[in-house]
């Protein structure tokens, strides 16, 4: 059902994938195909931005709608979705106002000249806790989080927000909604803007279980800090990725007063570098500082250590125009399909000399790139991705690739007027290939007007099976699995 099919299909049908989403309740989905592995059960939850609209208001951009929250129970063979709003204070008082009230990446209501007053003295009042953009297993739970430190509790059983998940450091402003798990320290490791006595810079920090007090690793004083989406961590370090979308501290903090979002007070300068800082998680210093041709760039799909070498593979764009292409207006206009690639690089740098060698990996754009989690920060083969058939560039991301990092050779799922979202690889127990497993991945349908969740097994890359959502799903983010006690022994 794949590569031999007319590519004709439901062009442009992606544009269905940006509308306002719903809210189902637990409901039993239909497998097809052959039947899904006995030994996998889990949970697999989604998040991502889900309502665009209320009444007559609109958001700008896609990534400030309000969050959805998806889940998928596999159980011997039996599959179960749902999903559920986030409960966040954009979401209650938005829908309430039937008007979006906080400030987002791309978007920020009108104020009164009281409410700006109040973002003058308090620029904290402008946001809310929109938690749109990933999951993170804390303490046994899970959180949604994103841009902003902290995050909301998620009961995985109903999609429920009990609360708030904290973070007691009130000297980082912003944090990265891409932490990286270090089990040899049970914590979790992050970055974000913020203040210390040198000034304002990059805290990067450990998160310890049961702890809602980051416990500092180091601080790397920068007068204009960068947006950074994703922290990278191998082994023995910490890297940051610094591209050159530098913030301008006068206007992040005038931003409630001049009603602007938060997009306003950053700037991408091309004639400025690329910049890694790598900081040893031991020692708890930054110990390189290396540059790079500049690039703009959201994820990486792996970081190792390699001798005395770190191995960063970066998903890396030529500028920061792809933040343009999707804005909602682009997205529904002529243009909307147009996509820009992205160059899957690895850049190996050299800690002790402080250089840095990067290469191409692929000719395949990649975007949105998992791996093994076994193999997270670790050396790794394959990576499976979103990507765009080289012939039909013109049609959103309309392809899946498992690429090999060794070889550069790349199997393809496709199927004309298909479009999926972020895939998940889940390995089998006792697995000792790092492509012995599962792929699962939602995929809006156009050619049916709905979505689909496929798996693919993750060695041969062909499909296992499907099965319909009961409707269309907006295009989300980042997912995470869920361990959960099966009601089946």
């Amino acid at each position: 059902m794949n590569n031999n099919q007319s590519a004709d299909g439901a062009r442009g049908g992606f544009r269905m994938g940006y509308g306002n989403g719903e809210a189902y309740d637990p409901v039993a989905l239909r497998w097809q195909g052959d039947p899904l592995p006995d030994w996998l059960r889990t949970r697999y939850l989604k998040n991502g931005p889900g309502l665009f609209s209320l009444g007559n208001d609109r958001l700008k951009h896609w990534f400030d709608g309000l969050a959805l929250l998806k889940s998928f129970t596999i159980d011997q063979g039996n599959l179960t979705f749902e999903s559920r709003f986030l409960d966040s204070p954009d979401y209650r008082i938005s829908t309430e106002k039937q008007s979006f009230r906080f400030t987002e990446f791309a978007t920020a209501p009108r104020r009164s000249v009281f409410e700006r007053m109040k973002c003058t003295v308090d620029p904290n009042a402008q946001f809310g806790q929109n938690a749109s953009i990933n999951l993170q297993a804390v303490n046994g739970g899970m959180i949604a989080i994103g841009d902003l430190p902290g995050g909301l509790s998620i009961d995985p059983d109903n999609l429920a927000t009990p609360g708030r998940f904290r973070n007691d450091d009130p000297f980082v402003i912003t944090s990265t909604p891409h932490p990286q798990r270090d089990d040899a320290r049970s914590a979790w490791v992050n970055c974000g803007i913020g203040v210390s006595m040198k000034g304002f810079g990059y805290h990067v920090f450990l998160m310890p279980d049961g702890s809602h007090k980051p416990r500092p690793l180091a601080f790397i004083p920068r007068s204009g800090p960068a947006y950074m989406h994703s922290v990278g961590m191998s082994g023995r370090y910490v890297v940051l990725t610094e591209h050159p979308m530098f913030a301008s501290l006068a206007r992040f903090f005038t931003l409630g007063m001049r009603d602007k979002p938060i997009l306003d007070a950053f700037n991408y300068d091309g004639s400025k570098p690329t910049t890694f800082f790598v900081v040893d998680k031991e020692a708890r210093k930054l110990v390189a500082r290396v540059e790079a041709p500049p690039c703009f760039y959201f994820h990486a799909a792996n970081v190792f250590d390699a001798g005395d070498e770190v191995v960063v593979d970066l998903c890396a764009y030529p500028d920061a125009g792809v933040i343009d292409t999707l804005y909602l207006d682009f997205i529904q206009g002529p243009k909307g399909g147009e996509t820009i690639p992205a160059t899957l690089m690895r850049h190996r740098i050299n800690v002790p000399r402080q250089t840095v060698k990067s290469e191409p990996l692929t000719d395949y754009s990649i975007e949105f790139p998992v791996t093994n989690p076994w193999q997270n920060n670790l050396p790794y083969r394959y990576t499976y991705a979103v990507s765009v058939k080289p012939d039909l560039r013109d049609d959103h991301t309309n392809l899946l690739v498992k690429l090999d990092t060794r070889t550069g050779e790349a199997k393809e799922w496709f199927e004309p007027g298909c479009y999926p979202n972020e895939p998940f690889m889940i390995p089998r127990p006792g697995a000792e290939a790092d492509d012995d497993g599962v792929v699962l991945c939602v995929v809006l349908d156009a050619t049916r007007a709905t979505s689909m969740i496929i798996a693919l097994d993750a060695a041969s890359f062909t499909e296992i099976g499907r099965a319909r959502l009961p409707g269309i799903i907006p295009f989300g983010l980042h997912g995470q699995l869920m361990p959960f006690e099966s009601p089946n022994p």
